[in-house]
């Protein structure tokens, strides 16, 4: 009998360690799973805006370096910076892995909107990010072939200063084709108070290629040295000091660099400024350093 209930005690008492023990597992294998949900990184810039990634806080240069490509989009805010979603759309920018890609879609060159209307955030917010890259590389010939048209179209009736000033016009007219946008590297730039290492302004200069175009007759009659002008913008510079606070247009959310320069994040998700330890950000020391954005581009005329 004695040796009945030894045998019985022993039983019951594996039973718990093994209970015991399964109990801690099964717990360490949740933390687990958590602690590698919570490691995710997910910045590829969809038009997805789901609860995941709450409070997630992600540095500018991981966004722009990142392997997977980031639309981002140059706007007409307000003056308070606020943007809704009739907030026309300038260009639609590609970016990733330090590289950038510009397409211009702005209609501000064409004198009538009758066949191409601007492109706005609400449009946007119904494209995914591929949809939205075709719509900007085809928006951005249509815009460039319908100017050239506009401009035929006009300096055919329009009034010439001397003889010949309007054939020697549209023969330079016909000599502009269509040039697409050409990628370019990009460089992250940080600068100081002076005081301390916290970066408190950045830059992102690129060097890619845009191309421009102007009839540059505003006189309302064709001059013997008039001509048009389709010139390669390149690069150029971003400056902020702060980034951008999401905002919500449509359930969609917009974070980025600037008031007028914005991507689409996920809800919670925050672009944040980077330090000088990250990989790809530049010391320039103090803020005061900071030159003119616009004497880092430069442009030639085709």
């Amino acid at each position: 009998m004695k040796k009945s209930h030894g045998i019985a005690l022993v039983s019951v008492l594996g039973v718990l360690v093994v209970a015991i023990v399964a109990t801690v597992l099964i717990v360490k294998h949740n933390d687990n799973q958590t602690v590698a949900t919570g490691q995710e990184s997910n910045i590829s810039g969809s038009n997805s805006t789901g609860d995941s990634n709450s409070n997630k806080q992600i540095k500018l240069s991981q966004v722009l370096y990142a392997k997977k490509d980031r639309v981002w989009l140059s706007v007409n805010s307000s003056d308070n910076g606020n943007i809704t979603r009739n907030t026309e759309i300038d260009s639609v920018d590609v970016i990733g892995n330090g590289k950038i890609i510009s397409y211009d879609v702005s209609i501000d060159v064409l004198s009538s909107d009758d066949d191409i209307k601007a492109l706005t955030l609400k449009d946007a917010s119904k494209l995914s990010d591929k949809q939205l890259i075709a719509k900007a590389k085809k928006m951005n010939k249509d815009v460039f072939n319908k100017a050239i048209a506009e401009t035929k179209a006009s300096k055919s009736t329009e009034e010439e200063d001397e003889p010949g000033a309007r054939q020697t016009y549209l023969n330079n007219l016909d000599k502009i084709t269509y040039k697409a946008p050409k990628s370019g590297s990009l460089r992250v730039n940080g600068y100081d108070n002076g005081t301390s290492k916290d970066i408190v302004q950045e830059e992102v200069v690129t060097h890619d290629v845009t191309y421009q175009y102007d009839d540059y007759n505003g006189a309302g009659i064709i001059l013997p040295d008039s001509s048009p002008e389709y010139r390669a913008i390149k690069g150029g510079t971003m400056s902020f000091k702060q980034p951008v606070y999401p905002r919500v247009v449509d359930d969609v959310v917009y974070g980025g660099i600037s008031q007028d320069y914005i991507t689409r994040l996920k809800k919670g998700e925050t672009i944040i400024f980077d330090s000088y330890n990250d990989k790809h950000v530049h010391n320039m020391g103090e803020t005061d350093d900071v030159e003119d954005s616009e004497d880092d581009s430069d442009s030639e005329e085709y």
